[in-house]
């Protein structure tokens, strides 16, 4: 479940919608006068909501509960009404309106940022950048036009009406997020960038890709290193090498005939630094016949977005470093979990209607050595067996005092 539909969950246990069908079906003009609602505006609610099995409504417009819906309600053995209410809280700014917006009878996009949601990419068409003591996040501004996952709809309408997830909020569909991973070269960290560039224009189109990287140091960022260049086709793999110090990656994309451009900017985490062993990023790429030996040998089989193949087969690659040269036996456990089980779905659990989310999970010992005190190493994995959902992939080495070590990665399967 994406941002919209929880907060629809949400908008609904706020106003006790459960509680007042409890007694008997009502239309939408009652239930608007006992919670103080726009009725036009609680109508698409209620509308969306019956679509994916909360609430039902008959020929008349009569509103119902389904056994989903009864998990809302306040005197429900298993209530969810107050979880609900509290993950309302969680979302993005915009749907975090929507209560506001049944209410008033305004868009949620114009509550929270004063104007509509064209008018206000109109106003902002760069990317910004924004650093803070704690954190760095990223905001990523796109063509309106952006359709990521060449499903015919604007990315931006994907997310707002949930058929995408957003959940780092930075306006980019979960499934087309760019990936940036770390490899440790010394001092230096050498850079895999893929990701989709598409704008909807032609494969044979040219555009100009490019990735960068830039040290972050107290006074702000240093000069990025990097390049562009121009290709045709959406997919772009990007290779550079920057130091091993905090860094923000920018990936970007112009179009010039169409008009269009698109960049994402992020800060990768740095492994912990005092252990000895540790892990590269996971460089998630397309499995062949034989497993990649080398970093050089997964970079152009690597994938572009986040997204398992239609297949459902995926292969992983890491580095781990501090190997002794010798040779030594290591502990490694790879667990892909769903990273978050939904209110929809937990309710359907509850009911017995669906089972419980699935997870994969191997562990392996196997001894490795490396001249460089590198050790290189990709799997194959099977994800045919699990259900459609955002998913975490966990490698954990577990050898050694210096432990768990983990290197972690999501992908979507469609």
């Amino acid at each position: 479940m994406g941002f919209l539909p929880a907060q629809a969950v949400a908008v609904a246990a706020e106003l006790g919608i459960a509680d007042l069908l409890a007694r008997e079906p009502m239309t939408v003009e009652q239930l608007a006068a006992a919670t103080h609602s726009q009725t036009p505006m609680l109508f698409r609610l209620l509308r969306y909501l019956a679509s994916i099995g909360i609430f039902q409504a008959d020929q008349k417009h009569k509103f119902s509960l389904t056994p989903m819906a009864s998990l809302l309600r306040s005197d429900a053995p298993d209530s969810m009404r107050s979880m609900a209410r509290i993950m309302g809280r969680c979302g993005p700014r915009s749907t975090n309106h929507l209560i506001d917006a049944v209410r008033s009878a305004r868009y949620p996009f114009q509550l929270a940022f004063g104007k509509g949601l064209f008018e206000y990419l109109g106003d902002h068409p760069e990317g910004s950048l924004v650093i803070d003591v704690d954190r760095i996040t990223a905001v990523r501004q796109v063509s309106s036009e952006g359709d990521c996952n060449a499903n015919g709809i604007p990315d931006a309408c994907d997310i707002e009406d949930g058929t995408s997830m957003d959940t780092n909020t930075d306006g980019v569909p979960d499934e087309c997020a760019p990936g940036g991973d770390l490899f440790r070269r010394g001092d230096s960290a050498f850079i895999v960038a893929a990701f989709d560039a598409d704008d909807g224009s032609p494969a044979t189109e040219p555009r100009q890709v490019g990735a960068f990287a830039a040290v972050v140091d107290r006074g702000g960022l240093l000069a990025p290193v990097g390049s562009a260049v121009e290709q045709a086709g959406s997919g772009v793999v990007s290779t550079l090498v920057a130091p091993w110090r905090p860094l923000v990656i920018s990936l970007e994309m112009l179009n010039k005939p169409k008009g269009s451009a698109g960049r994402a900017r992020f800060a990768p985490k740095l492994p912990a630094a005092g252990t000895r062993l540790s892990l590269s990023d996971l460089l998630l790429y397309t499995p062949r016949d034989s497993a990649p030996k080398s970093l050089s040998d997964a970079i152009p089989r690597v994938l572009h977005a986040l997204r398992a193949p239609l297949n459902r087969q995926i292969g992983v690659f890491w580095e781990t470093y501090g190997v002794r040269q010798s040779g030594e036996r290591l502990e490694y456990a790879l667990v892909v979990a769903p990273e978050d089980e939904s209110f929809l779905h937990r309710a359907l659990a509850k009911l017995r209607v669906v089972d419980a989310d699935q997870s994969l999970s191997l562990q392996w010992q196997e001894v490795q050595s490396a001249a460089n005190g590198i050790a290189s190493r990709g799997l194959t994995v099977d994800l045919s067996r699990l259900r459609p959902g955002r998913y975490s992939v966990r490698l954990m080495l577990t050898s050694g005092k210096d432990v768990p070590i983990v290197a972690e990665r999501s992908i979507d399967i469609i």
